[in-house]
């Protein structure tokens, strides 16, 4: 196990080398920037982005999110001066549209989009309705390529000497698929693949950057579709995940470093199961068999 692990720690810190460019980038001019973040309620990954382009003195930050009290409630958190609140829902494609035409009508340039709304699942695939599964991909998937699309304009996407900045959240679950998760775990393996195709098509005009966080101590677990509502639980492993600031951090300190794939909260069980995907044969699948197994034992005992 032990040289597992150190291969495994090898292996994702030789990726990440030579994910980045060699001469680092230019450092950004922060102070005359405008930031869209898609997500940021209060506590969560986006509201630490939020905070953290605060503490840079960006020009304006524009808040993109479905329920207008919690937008109301991170711009009050925020200490910045210059914030726009933009009210969506993620999961519905006319109100994107609405949500799109009130941003071009400023004609305000976007240097740094940050994808990160997002839902979690926690059923089965067979017992999860296929509106569950088209409301996923939507949120995490197909919103984010509306924005992409939309904005293109206001980002520059034919600007050889601007560069803006795509800044996708995805999940280390686009690497290892979990059981109970399918419909997530799809959607952010799809998310990984935009990345790579738009980071070679975008590659003279905008710096695409996938992030894959482990357990982060979020809201998400409370917030996963089931295959009769919501979760409503929040997983242990997510209650002892790493901070959403620290996300935020690392992925500044990337963006400043020209980097393309972060991979920030990984623990040593998340590594090691890289290194089994690629390197182990069958484990990881027994592995996650198991899991699967055990996870549906006690949901029975729980059930007699």
């Amino acid at each position: 196990m032990l040289r597992a692990v150190i291969a495994a720690s090898l292996i994702t810190t030789l990726t990440a080398y030579t994910l980045r460019p060699l001469r680092p980038p230019p450092k950004p001019s922060y102070e005359t920037s405008t930031v869209l973040i898609t997500g940021p309620s209060l506590n969560g990954i986006g509201h630490a982005f939020a905070q953290s382009f605060s503490s840079l003195r960006v020009s304006k930050i524009i808040l993109l999110g479905r329920s207008l009290s919690k937008l109301e409630a991170a711009r009050s958190s925020l200490p910045h001066p210059n914030i726009e609140i933009i009210q969506c829902d993620f999961s519905s494609p006319p109100s994107l549209t609405s949500s799109l035409s009130k941003i071009k009508s400023t004609n305000t340039r976007i240097d740094y989009l940050i994808c990160n709304a997002g839902i979690s699942q926690r059923s089965t695939f067979l017992s999860t309705p296929l509106s569950t599964f088209y409301e996923i991909f939507q949120v995490n998937l197909f919103s984010h390529v509306a924005l992409i699309h939309g904005l293109s304009s206001l980002m520059g996407l034919d600007d050889r000497d601007n560069k803006s900045h795509i800044v996708y959240v995805s999940s280390v679950q686009s690497v290892i698929a979990l059981p109970e998760r399918s419909g997530y775990s799809a959607s952010k393996a799809a998310v990984s693949g935009l990345c790579d195709s738009l980071r070679a098509e975008f590659s003279d005009f905008c710096n695409v950057i996938e992030v894959r966080p482990g357990y982060v101590s979020t809201s998400l677990s409370l917030n996963a579709l089931t295959s009769s509502g919501k979760y409503n639980k929040t997983d242990s492993t997510t209650l002892n995940g790493i901070p959403p600031r620290k996300v935020a951090e690392r992925v500044i300190e990337g963006i400043e470093k020209g980097e393309s794939v972060i991979d920030v909260g990984w623990d040593w069980k998340s590594r090691v199961a890289v290194w089994l995907k690629f390197w182990g044969g069958g484990v990881l699948r027994g592995i996650m068999e198991r899991r699967f197994r055990k996870s549906q034992r006690e949901k029975k005992g729980l059930n007699d």
